[in-house]
């Protein structure tokens, strides 16, 4: 008799039927300036008497889970400093090697976009799944976007080269 009890138990876990699995809201996407992606800051959105942050990586891409839903406000810091995001790349040969960072972009977005209630941004989250594109609008008196051309850091074995 146990062992016929402890089979059923162990065939209805391992075919799920022991508890329903909870589906988690999930947003994801991609946040850009001017054609050109935010990197190293952080979105926000805020809706139903709370918020949700997500880190902005190197692509502008984001993944935030459980986020508010509905139609939520959106602010978007960033803080662009130090190195490119992209990896440095080591080129030559064995003793003759150098490492240049590639070209970037860098910029800081306007402070308006910081503030949930002065971006002027909203998105509508929906249950379960959802891909959306954050693109922040460029208003006539805001900065562009500007593209700082790559450098070489020095050879690999410790000089720098002049900037």
């Amino acid at each position: 008799m146990f062992r016929s009890f402890a089979t059923v138990v162990a065939v209805s876990v391992l075919s799920g039927c022991a508890s329903p699995a909870v589906e988690e809201d999930i947003v994801t996407g991609i946040v850009t300036y001017g054609d050109e992606p935010v990197w190293e800051g952080h979105l926000v959105l805020v809706g139903e008497g709370r918020l949700s942050v997500a880190d902005l990586q190197p692509d502008g891409s984001f993944a935030m889970v459980n986020p508010p839903l509905g139609t939520v406000q959106v602010a978007v810091s960033n803080h662009p400093k130090g190195p490119a995001p992209s990896d440095p790349v080591v080129t030559g040969l064995p003793g003759q090697a150098e490492c240049i960072i590639p070209p970037r972009v860098s910029f800081e977005l306007p402070r308006r976009f910081a503030d949930p209630e002065k971006s002027g941004l909203t998105v509508e989250i929906r249950r379960g799944r959802q891909q959306v594109s954050l693109p922040l609008p460029l208003q006539s008196d805001d900065p562009p976007p500007v593209r700082k051309p790559g450098r070489v850091l020095g050879s690999a074995i410790g000089d720098e080269a002049p900037e």
